[in-house]
């Protein structure tokens, strides 16, 4: 049913039907389906299926992140962080981010990573940017773009900013807007000197970060 839900969202070999997806995904979901779980939390999230529920998305987020999907945790930790306190509160997402993290997912230790580095503790901020390095390890955008202004301005770290020219781009080639905008003002302000990004990225680039094959 996952299958079937996810040919209708990207149009694989069927019309693209997202009303349809999420009827499937939320069936599955039901049945404890941790990806269809993701799938639908995530949509409700951001809007995919035409509308977008927060507390709706939480209630599916949180159901995946008791399962144990560590997408799931990082979603609903990201969430809960900035979430009004009647949904929920910045520890409890902490803590979630930190369970994901913890479990290798890249975009749990990003914003782990960057949350921990927005703290004023010395301590905080450097259990930040060792998570941050993580996530760059596998070669997460935001980790790169955050890790870049850490870079950039000397948070956490001592300031470099060929270091940090080096992860804009890096996120920039990826498609990444708001690093292409750090950088793009770093070659205005004359931090770094202008060239190609890709002469900023050490060879061989990094490999894309996979894709769901579903």
């Amino acid at each position: 049913m996952y299958t079937l839900a996810m040919r209708h969202k990207h149009g694989r070999g069927l019309s693209r039907d997202l009303g349809e997806a999420m009827r499937l995904f939320e069936v599955a979901a039901k049945l404890g389906h941790l990806k269809s779980i993701e799938a639908l939390g995530t949509g409700l999230l951001t809007g995919l299926f035409g509308t977008s529920d927060l507390r709706q998305a939480l209630v599916w987020l949180r159901k995946g992140a008791d399962g144990g999907s560590p997408v799931s945790q990082a979603q609903l930790g990201l969430e809960l962080t900035k979430a009004p306190p009647h949904l929920g509160s910045a520890e409890e997402g902490m803590g979630w981010l930190r369970k994901s993290a913890q479990q290798g997912e890249a975009e749990g230790q990003a914003y782990l990573g960057h949350t921990l580095l927005e703290r004023a503790s010395p301590a905080d901020k450097a259990e930040g940017i060792e998570w941050l390095n993580k996530a760059t390890d596998q070669n997460n955008q935001e980790a790169q773009y955050f890790l870049g202004n850490a870079y950039l301005l000397g948070d956490g770290v001592s300031q470099d900013l060929d270091r940090a020219a080096t992860l804009f781009a890096t996120a920039s080639m990826f498609g990444h807007r708001a690093a292409r905008l750090a950088l793009d003002t770093m070659f205005v302000q004359g931090q770094v000197k202008r060239r190609p990004y890709h002469e900023f990225v050490p060879t061989p680039m990094p490999p894309a970060p996979p894709r769901s094959k579903d």
